[in-house]
């Protein structure tokens, strides 16, 4: 019987169980403050599919499986109403509370905290927070680490206590005192727990100081010439100090440089000795300093100069004493040595310590001191020399013919030739050169003659040639070098032709008129031969009757000739039978007749036609037309 009921018990409970429909979440949640939240309602039983409803404060908020708040604000705390319903409306409610914690602290979890604080001045570290959630807690400790982000937590960190220089104030913050330039170098860390809320702060001291010059060069360097030198100058100071390089109050380099500035001095000359100066301007804390170096250049110039007395050389038969003198810019100071002939010469030399110039001083110059003398000067940096001819010399004079000094300037016609001489004398024998040059002052190279101590030029003048300059070049040499050099020039005038422009014009004018009487007078000596030349063509048109009469004195049957006196490019080719009537000079022809019995000729004395009156039978007589 108890078993029977015990079983019909457990099948009652088994249908109540298979029949129930209900849902499960927890009586209340925690969010914190800014993050996201989310809730998924657990159902057990019903029949799906389910429709949800979340209600807060009497607004639904969501109208499904799962709610969510993207980001938690305070006002989303208190109790939340969640319904469902499954297919066959059946429906299942509970509630539950959310709670919202947070923690308000006076700085940025999400940054570092810079606090700029002058050297040996107070830090606030404020880490002042409130804890909305059970209790709250703070740990300080400390590392090193300038940034504040690369930080080895499995190093255990410093804990910060209260010390001579900081003390905690009742909030949790700390104030450190006297602050030094190496706190800058530090991280402080607060490590802030409120219930499971964790909050670390993380502070930097920016720490304003001025320390002036870092690295300067020594007060006074020394270098030699060609050689580099670099320059540099460093401030130290937070914010960085501007640095800059002068000399003589002239900036250098490329301006104002933050915390180190740098001037090289490449390839240095003699100009880079002086004074330089960096100066510092650190705005902070307004004050500008300056440091200076000097930089001396030991150099010797590589172009020695030699001075002598007013003549360039010793004159011959002179009896002034003769100096010649050597100079030599250097620092330090060089010593000089002499040399004649590549041989040491340490005769009449004279050297004054600590003086830039040597003198060699001749009472009386003879032929014996002519040579090369050479001037060696040596300082530290290297020797330098040079050298100068020294000989006894007479002044060279020049002679250029056909010129002399009263006759500058020599005329000659164009087409003509001239023999141009040029001689010098002097000591030693002068080397002469002789040039013509035209109008443009080009040197002729064609017509440069050179000689020992005389030169010349046989020179043809063309029409082109205009105006031209003669130049005779004496130049004394010794063993080879040319020292002294004289020139002399003359002008060369090219004319057309001999005599005045009158002259000229005069003898053109009758040479022209004497040419015009001439071609007049055999014009009028030929007019008429040319004028029958262009009438020959009427000569074929005479009438053939002419001869039959007889004309010209010869019988019909008679045969005739002619002679032309006409000259041969004038001649006229025409019969004598047509002859009749012509207009020509009497002396112009010559008329033969032959009848056959003898053959006689007979010069005609009178002009005009032959008539038959004239006419002898068995004659030949000839006349002029």
């Amino acid at each position: 019987m108890d078993r029977l009921f015990l079983l019909l018990f457990l099948c009652i409970n088994l249908f109540n169980l298979a029949d129930s429909f209900g849902i499960e979440l927890d009586d209340s949640y925690s969010a914190r403050r800014g993050k996201p939240f989310s809730v998924k309602v657990k159902i057990v039983g019903g029949t799906p599919p389910f429709k949800y409803l979340w209600k807060f404060n009497g607004t639904t908020v969501s109208t499904k499986e799962t709610f969510r708040i993207e980001k938690v604000a305070l006002q989303d705390g208190g109790d939340y109403y969640c319904q469902v319903t499954d297919s066959k409306n059946k429906v299942a409610t509970t509630t539950f509370t959310l709670n919202i914690t947070y923690l308000d602290t006076t700085d940025s979890q999400e940054k570092i905290n810079v606090i700029t604080v002058n050297r040996s001045g107070n830090a606030l570290l404020d880490a002042s927070a409130n804890c909305y959630t059970s209790g709250m807690m703070r740990n300080w400790s400390v590392t090193v680490s300038p940034d504040c982000v690369n930080i080895n937590y499995t190093d255990p960190l410093v804990s910060l206590d209260t010390g001579t220089n900081m003390y905690e104030l009742q909030n949790g913050s700390f104030v450190i005192e006297n602050v030094e330039i190496k706190d800058r170098k530090k991280c402080f860390i607060c490590s802030i727990f409120c219930g499971s809320i964790h909050a670390e702060l993380r502070y930097r001291l920016n720490v304003i100081y001025f320390n002036g010059f870092s690295d300067f060069p020594k007060s006074q360097i020394t270098i030699n010439q060609s050689s580099t030198l670099d320059l540099n100058c460093s401030a130290d100071g937070n914010p960085p100090p501007r640095v800059g390089w002068f000399k003589s109050s002239v900036q250098l380099g490329h301006g104002w440089k933050y915390g180190t500035a740098s001037y090289k001095i490449a390839n240095a000359t003699r100009n880079a000795t002086g004074v330089y100066t960096c100066k510092i301007k650190a705005g902070n804390f307004n004050p500008e300093l300056s440091n200076s170096t000097t930089i001396v250049v030991q150099y010797i110039d590589n172009k020695l100069i030699f001075h002598r007395t007013k003549a360039d050389m010793p004159r011959l038969g002179s009896k002034l004493p003769y100096e010649l003198s050597c100079t030599a810019q250097g620092y330090p100071v060089p010593t000089f040595k002499w040399y004649k002939d590549q041989k040491n010469y340490d005769n009449d030399v004279t050297s004054l310590p600590n003086h830039n110039t040597s003198t060699i001083t001749w009472k009386r110059f003879t032929a014996a001191n002519n040579g090369i003398y050479t001037c060696q000067a040596t300082n530290i940096v290297k020797s330098v020399s040079s050298s100068k001819a020294v000989f006894l010399y007479e002044p060279a004079k020049i002679t250029v013919a056909p010129f002399n000094n009263h006759h500058p300037i020599q005329e000659v016609e164009f087409g003509k030739y001239i023999n141009i001489t040029c001689s010098a004398t002097g000591f030693p024998t002068a080397e002469v050169k002789l040039e013509i040059q035209d109008k443009n002052m080009h040197t002729s190279e064609s017509n440069t003659k050179e000689g020992k101590s005389s030169a010349s030029l046989y020179h043809l003048f063309e029409m082109s040639d205009n105006n031209s300059n003669v130049i005779c070049t004496a130049s004394i040499t010794f063993r080879g070098h040319a020292y002294f050099t004289v020139r002399s020039s003359h002008l060369i005038i090219v004319r057309s032709m001999k005599g005045s422009p009158v002259a000229t014009g005069l003898g053109i004018f009758f040479g022209a008129l004497l040419t015009i009487l001439l071609i007049y007078l055999i014009y009028k000596r030929k007019y008429r031969v040319i004028k029958s030349y262009f009438k020959r063509t009427d000569y074929s048109k005479m009438d053939s009757t002419y001869a039959s009469n007889g004309i010209n004195g010869c019988h019909s049957g008679d045969s005739r000739t002619y002679k032309n006196k006409i000259p041969w490019h004038k001649r006229m080719k025409v019969s004598v039978n047509k002859l009749r009537n012509l207009d020509i000079e009497d002396d112009d022809w010559d008329i033969q007749c032959h009848d056959g019995d003898q053959d006689h000729s007979r010069e005609g004395e009178s002009g005009g036609l032959i008539s038959k009156s004239n006419r002898t039978a068995g004659n030949t007589f000839s006349t002029d037309i």
